[in-house]
């Protein structure tokens, strides 16, 4: 990533795309939508802005992990059309609603396409008669966050082609992958006995995890618990960890497969993940009771388990509270709280539920996603805005 603070830096050459985002869930769905576009474009540049401090460390922290092409992120403050005319995107995206007319109004002498995502009708922009309406005119496109501000919209500015409401912004979510062989084998392996995950395990969460299984025996006695660190050189560490504690453990990088007298298997290749998102059908997301780098709460959601993660959850704050909202998830402070949650979803009913709610609630973030992707590759491409519905 390049980039600094201030509109100094030299306008490179090429398109750009200019992405606005007022808050964390935003600028995260926005590092993804940038990940997604510059797949075929190596010419394609980037410009993340916010007015929020707060956003903008959040995406630095984000940017420690994931490496952006060609992107700048920019702070600024107010409503000042030079950055706009120094930047000149051929085409934006912007969040939290026209309220900056001169630097919108500046944009749109220059990009090819504006879209507007994440649109509400209450709060769009200052009280003046008339400036929400002729702010709005300058996208091409408006997203409202759901069907009753897309009609609030629509007695703003009639034009309904212009207004869609596929919802929420939210990064999307590309599932690991697995070998399916595997998957129908290890399906049949753990059919018979109720299992859960600990998923991406960071090494100061072993114990806890490990301690947590063990009181939940006490309630399931052939339960069994499938570990993944996060690092594939701790297995040999765990199996140690599990067998002081008395428990009969399997490890994977030694060839075993899980046996009924396991009581812990220990998966340690991290990059089987996805094998395991999709066999066990309920997750401790790793990471999460001891600091980390960055918690995968989507993967194991699409895949259809039922989530419990701790309170570390570092950028997904966001996300996670719309989840437990939503009856998706379990956030647990300690292996007692832990073991509790584990025995908890072991009913098939409630598991099953928390997923579904799980399942619908990461999945309808993509929908926005993937119109902005279209929308954007096709004028990039030299085509026009593609129909919602083709």
């Amino acid at each position: 990533m390049t980039g600094g603070n201030t509109a100094g830096d030299a306008r490179p050459a090429g398109p750009l795309v200019w992405l606005h985002a007022c808050t964390e869930t935003q600028a995260i769905a926005f590092a993804e939508l940038v990940l997604r576009l510059a797949e075929d474009r190596n010419d394609l540049w980037f410009l993340i802005t916010t007015q929020s401090p707060h956003v903008k460390s959040r995406l630095d922290q984000h940017l420690k992990i994931t490496t952006l092409p060609q992107t700048y992120l920019l702070l600024f403050a107010g409503d000042d059309a030079r950055i706009a005319a120094h930047w000149r995107p051929d085409v934006c995206i912007w969040t939290g609603g026209p309220s900056l007319p001169s630097m919108l109004s500046e944009i749109a002498q220059h990009a090819q396409v504006m879209l507007l995502a994440d649109a509400e009708a209450v709060g769009t922009g200052p009280a003046i008669p008339g400036l929400r309406r002729s702010v709005l005119s300058c996208f091409d496109r408006a997203f409202a966050i759901d069907e009753e501000n897309r009609t609030r919209m629509l007695v703003m500015y009639p034009d309904e082609a212009r207004i869609e409401a596929p919802g929420p912004l939210r990064e999307g979510v590309c599932p690991p992958p697995c070998n399916d062989s595997e998957r129908e084998d290890m399906t049949r392996a753990l059919a018979a006995r109720p299992t859960w995950l600990a998923a991406l395990c960071a090494d100061e969460e072993f114990e806890a995890v490990l301690k947590a299984h063990e009181r939940a025996l006490r309630s399931s006695h052939r339960l069994l618990l499938v570990i993944c660190p996060a690092r594939e050189e701790d297995g040999l560490r765990i199996k140690t960890l599990a067998e002081a504690r008395g428990l009969v453990a399997g490890l994977r990088s030694d060839g075993d497969d899980p046996e009924q007298e396991h009581q812990v298997y220990i998966a340690d290749f991290p990059e089987e993940i996805g094998l395991w998102y999709r066999v066990v059908p309920v997750c401790f997301v790793g990471q999460t009771l001891a600091a980390g780098q960055a918690p995968q709460i989507l993967p194991p959601a699409a895949l259809g388990s039922a989530l419990i993660y701790g309170p570390l959850i570092h950028s997904a704050r966001a996300l996670t509270d719309q989840l437990e909202e939503r009856g998706a998830s379990l956030r647990v402070k300690n292996p007692r709280a832990l073991a509790e949650a584990v025995v908890l979803l072991l009913a098939p009913d409630k598991a099953a539920r928390m997923a579904h709610n799980a399942w619908e609630a990461v999945t309808e973030g993509a929908v926005v996603l993937d119109r902005l992707m279209d929308i954007a590759g096709s004028v990039l491409d030299g085509g026009g805005i593609p129909d919602a519905n083709p």
